[in-house]
């Protein structure tokens, strides 16, 4: 049976990007692979992750949470999410323009 969830990337699983891609795990049941840091990824590994906003809770196994350093596994994602520091957006859209197909949508969450 073929998975036809919509493939969604997070690049750059920080504070914004681990919050939105946790809530399309959570919601919307979607297909999310986040790019992010080993000390992140080890965290969710061993705690999971917990989205908290002011009147919600939910959270989410560490079974439910894929978080990869190689940006390449973007790359079969339908869109991805940009969620990293306005001042690491040149590079990280030139690292994005190497791995993703010319079709795949990118939104930019800019943070700081």
């Amino acid at each position: 049976m073929t998975d036809k969830r919509l493939h969604i990337g997070i690049m750059g699983a920080g504070a914004i990007g681990a919050y939105v891609g946790g809530r399309l795990v959570a919601k919307a049941e979607a297909k999310v692979t986040f790019n992010g840091r080993r000390a992140l990824a080890n965290a969710v590994a061993e705690n999971g992750l917990t989205l908290r906003d002011f009147d919600q809770e939910d959270h989410l196994d560490a079974t439910k949470i894929r978080i990869e350093e190689d940006p390449r596994l973007l790359s079969s994602c339908d869109a991805v999410f940009c969620c990293v520091k306005a001042g690491a957006t040149a590079e990280v859209g030139e690292t994005l323009a190497n791995v993703l197909e010319p079709t795949t949508v990118v939104v930019s969450l800019q943070n700081g």
